[in-house]
């Protein structure tokens, strides 16, 4: 388990064991769907929906939240990551009101597993030119809009029909998102030690971007935007920036899989000790 999964967990037991009888959490309902002539049964775990106000968590009665506890660069970035967390709080929605709950809005519950007041100060005044956000709070909620789910669901249903009869050689490879590979170019600034040249990621291009464009984009937006937080000054304005491709993962993502027996990704990864 990581440590955000460890944080979630504990997140949730401590509002259901303090808040019981006003809050609804991780309960999993179920809903019939029609696709093509048929019904399908789907189901879903809402994080939290609060039934009665609750002002100690500034809930009010109709409001589902989704608990993320990531870490401080997914905030700053607009990737794939947000485009899931808002279909799955809408489907979340969706499928409560299919059980005759209420919904009058949903937020994303962000609170941050690395978040430091260092970092908070020396990131002061500062915005990332991928998301226009600054550093965050250490926890942040978000608004997130209603969205047309049938369209959504009827995309999934199709694709597990597409491949529910595939052997494992037939399958789609994974997306990036689900095996938490890093966007793969980066921005490094070049510097000069006592054993030669070596390059650091600057601010900003941790997490990586997802094409060359978007990384030589940001090495120029930071040249001229990126100010130090002890002095004011611009922090790469004299410094050379390169840009590099280098594939990294987060975590195993295949080891959150419940199909990765099955799957050539993982075993692929496995026999060149991706794991060991």
């Amino acid at each position: 388990m990581t440590i955000g999964n460890l944080i979630h967990k504990e997140i949730l037991d401590e509002v259901e064991k303090n808040f019981k009888g006003r809050v609804v959490v991780e309960k999993r309902f179920t809903a019939e769907y029609n696709y093509n002539g048929y019904v399908y049964k789907v189901s879903a775990k809402p994080d939290l929906f609060a039934v009665k106000d609750i002002p100690e968590l500034n809930l009010k009665a109709g409001e589902l939240r989704d608990l993320k506890t990531p870490n401080t660069g997914n905030w700053y970035l607009e990737d794939d990551n947000w485009r899931k967390y808002r279909y799955q709080l809408n489907f979340n929605r969706w499928i409560l009101e299919e059980n005759g709950y209420n919904v009058t809005s949903q937020r994303i519950w962000f609170i941050f597993t690395d978040w430091t007041d260092y970092q908070a100060k020396k990131n002061e005044g500062k915005t990332w030119k991928q998301s226009g956000r600054g550093y965050p709070k250490p926890e942040e909620l978000v608004d997130v809009e209603r969205l047309s789910i049938p369209s959504h669901i009827d995309s999934v249903i199709a694709q597990h029909d597409d491949t529910v009869d595939y052997h494992d050689d037939d399958l789609p490879d994974c997306e990036r998102v689900d095996t938490f590979e890093k966007p793969p170019w980066k921005v490094y600034r070049k510097l000069t030690t006592k054993d030669g040249l070596s390059a650091k990621a600057i601010d900003g291009s941790g997490q990586g971007f997802p094409t060359e464009q978007k990384a030589l984009e940001y090495a120029d937006w930071a040249k001229q935007n990126v100010k130090d937080y002890k002095t004011g000054k611009l922090k790469y304005a004299n410094d050379t920036l390169v840009v590099q491709y280098r594939k990294e993962f987060d975590r195993p993502g295949c080891e959150f899989c419940n199909a990765r027996h099955w799957c050539n990704i993982y075993k692929q990864r496995q026999e060149g000790g991706a794991y060991d």
